[in-house]
């Protein structure tokens, strides 16, 4: 077969859904400006290439998805891949962001802006498993992909890297309060303000990433960080 070309070539052109494509060279470009919500799953075939130049969105804003891909996966540094996170499925098998399951190899830059579904449990910090955003059996490359959030969170600075050479994980370091209120560009200066801050910080190390009191600290690491 000759197989199919798609090209989402303006700024306002979507696509939305499920991806299936024939046997041959497929090739599925989406362009900068242009927008893809994906479903279930983009079939392209083995070795052919979807490539993320524009507005990649699984299952829209405000849905966790699991978008399966039969090919190779290349986001551009001009595209952007919108990830939804919802802390409170942690622990509960269901998926807390969305994710790609790329069959070929997977090579990422660009942008991941967040949206934040839920924040009643902690954040995956360094140091835990984090959220698997891509996975490829052959192998995922960071190309200086970042996760973004807009307004900037004054305590939290979300990360992702490759881990087990096939995973790009998502997580957030975590500066310690007290730190956060000695800098100088806070304005602090009470050392009563200083110790509740270091109050707060042992209680956040203490408990369990399913503690109602993470609701309190999220809201706290969100102050916009103007």
């Amino acid at each position: 077969a000759a197989g199919n070309t798609i090209f989402v070539g303006t700024r306002t052109s979507t696509i939305i859904g499920n991806v299936h494509l024939g046997g041959g060279a497929n090739r599925l470009l989406n362009e900068v400006g242009a927008l893809f919500l994906t479903d279930e799953s983009i079939e392209l075939g083995d070795g052919n290439t979807f490539k993320n130049a524009g507005l990649l969105s699984p299952g829209d804003r405000g849905r966790v998805q699991v978008t399966s891909l039969t090919g190779e996966f290349e986001q551009t540094g001009a595209g952007k891949y919108f990830l939804d996170v919802d802390l409170n499925q942690q622990n509960t098998g269901n998926p807390v962001t969305d994710k790609l399951i790329v069959t070929g190899s997977a090579s990422v830059a660009g942008e991941g802006p967040l949206l934040l579904l839920s924040i009643n449990k902690a954040f995956a910090g360094p140091e835990d498993p984090g959220y698997v955003i891509v996975h490829s059996e052959v192998g995922t490359t960071n190309n200086g992909f970042t996760p973004t959030l807009t307004p900037g969170a004054v305590g939290f600075e979300f990360k992702a890297e490759v881990r087990n050479g096939r995973d790009l994980v998502l997580f957030a370091e975590k500066p310690p309060f007290l730190s956060l209120l000695q800098d100088p560009a806070s304005g602090t200066t009470d050392p009563n303000v200083w110790r509740m801050g270091k109050g707060i910080d042992n209680i956040e190390q203490a408990i369990t990433v399913d503690d109602p009191f993470n609701y309190l600290v999220n809201l706290l690491r969100l102050q916009p960080d103007y």
